[in-house]
């Protein structure tokens, strides 16, 4: 799959939520460099942002669309990202044979679901246990799991959240969601497996404010955490 997004924090973004996927994905980081790795990679499927700086989305896939009429290529399915359905062109789109328009925001499984209709596939389902559903707002084991937990989180944890909140960083995102969901998966907090659960979300579909908003929850969360220790001395 060539994946053209000038966007590094996206590419990356994209390639974690298609890490699951058995996919070889080549990167071009302009439309320029997009339309030669189609021409020479001759990748099985395109997802191509609409907005890029140097050749738009619909202007790239028209030179594709182009050399493969030229030399005898069947079309290869597109797929055009966008933040606004409002640059989608019902004519240009019709005429360059694009397969499909996301917008962005793109949740997890609807990408996949999108991809899955033009890639040959098989799903596999891991079986697993069923997750134990945790009790109500920090009723934990006599608060001595809130005590455990509670240093990491007002420590490491905390300073990363509060540096997020002042540098997007996605490649930082996604290691602090992965520390959380390790802290997490060994606790009955319910607030904060809630928590987690939702800033996955919002990391996997790449909605910026609600990630924004997340970062500013969890310093609530946290000092609810707190006043429970306090009030427990």
């Amino acid at each position: 799959m060539l994946l053209v997004e000038n966007d590094m924090d996206h590419r990356l973004l994209l390639r974690e939520m298609l890490s699951t996927a058995n996919l070889k994905i080549i990167e071009a980081a302009d439309g320029k460099l997009g339309i030669e790795m189609a021409k020479t990679c001759h990748p099985d499927l395109i997802i191509h942002d609409l907005s890029m700086p140097d050749i738009g989305g619909f202007e790239s896939v028209k030179a594709i669309r182009t050399h493969e009429e030229l030399s005898g290529k069947k079309p290869v399915p597109v797929i055009i990202l966008s933040a606004s359905s409002q640059q989608y062109r019902s004519e240009d789109a019709t005429f360059l044979n694009i397969s499909d328009f996301l917008v962005k925001p793109v949740p997890c499984k609807k990408l996949k679901k999108n991809i899955s209709r033009f890639l040959p596939h098989e799903i596999l389902v891991k079986s697993g246990t069923v997750p134990v559903k945790p009790e109500n707002e920090f009723q934990m084991q006599e608060s001595e799991e809130l005590r455990r937990i509670f240093p990491m989180l007002d420590g490491e944890i905390r300073k990363e959240v509060d540096f997020l909140g002042k540098n997007m960083n996605f490649s930082r995102i996604g290691s602090l969601l992965s520390r959380l969901e390790e802290i997490s998966a060994g606790s009955r907090c319910a607030p904060l497996n809630d928590f987690v659960l939702k800033f996955k979300a919002k990391k996997d579909c790449m909605d910026f404010v609600g990630i924004r908003a997340c970062l500013d929850e969890y310093f609530v969360i946290l000092g609810k955490m707190r006043e429970v220790l306090e009030d427990g001395k």
